[in-house]
């Protein structure tokens, strides 16, 4: 696979749907990938995806999903970026969305992207400096859950995928671990 990606145009999907929708669905979140750390069915686990991408630069590599109960619930990804970055793609244009640690900090992500209203709304949100700055200094068993905030309405825990998955709980060593080895260099090739 690692092989027949690289012929592909940076645009290409066809090298990486390789027989499952959910390979598609990936390939649109994050762009043209060359190979996937573990087998999870794209993110429909608790615990976060990690690729190795095509393209170079400060760009998504893995992400875990974020949901809400009932039919038309707030959805959405926590993206992590090569450069160590978290960025919150939303399905709605809610108000705010903020990171809990277990050990009871909470770092509010920066409103970046919002358009439209209602079910046909979306906004991304992105965690500072000084936000990732406290995620660096947290040890690698801290667990991270994600708020969010409709307007007029209170704050809310995002679900992990699944019914009765509970609360979205991103544990940091994990996230380390998935960009270590989405960063790590690749073997030459012959």
């Amino acid at each position: 696979m690692e092989e027949a990606s690289s012929f592909a145009a940076p645009d290409a999907m066809a090298f990486t749907s390789l027989g499952s929708s959910e390979r598609t669905v990936t390939s649109r979140h994050l762009g043209l990938w060359r190979s996937q750390r573990s087998w999870t069915g794209g993110g429909y686990t608790t615990e976060p995806d990690f690729y190795r991408m095509a393209h170079k630069g400060d760009v998504k590599t893995g992400f875990a999903r974020l949901s809400s109960p009932g039919l038309f619930g707030v959805e959405g990804h926590m993206y992590f970026t090569t450069g160590g970055k978290w960025i919150a793609g939303i399905n709605r244009n809610i108000e705010a969305v903020e990171l809990r640690l277990g050990n009871g900090t909470s770092l509010p992500m920066e409103k970046v992207a919002g358009e439209k209203e209602g079910m046909e709304g979306t906004s991304t949100f992105e965690l500072g400096k000084s936000g990732l700055t406290v995620l660096r200094g947290q040890g690698a068993n801290v667990s991270v859950r994600v708020a969010f905030k409709q307007a007029g309405e209170e704050w809310r825990i995002f679900d992990a995928p699944g019914k009765g998955s509970g609360v979205q709980q991103i544990n940091l060593g994990a996230v380390r671990e998935g960009l270590a080895w989405s960063n790590a260099p690749r073997p030459a090739k012959n």
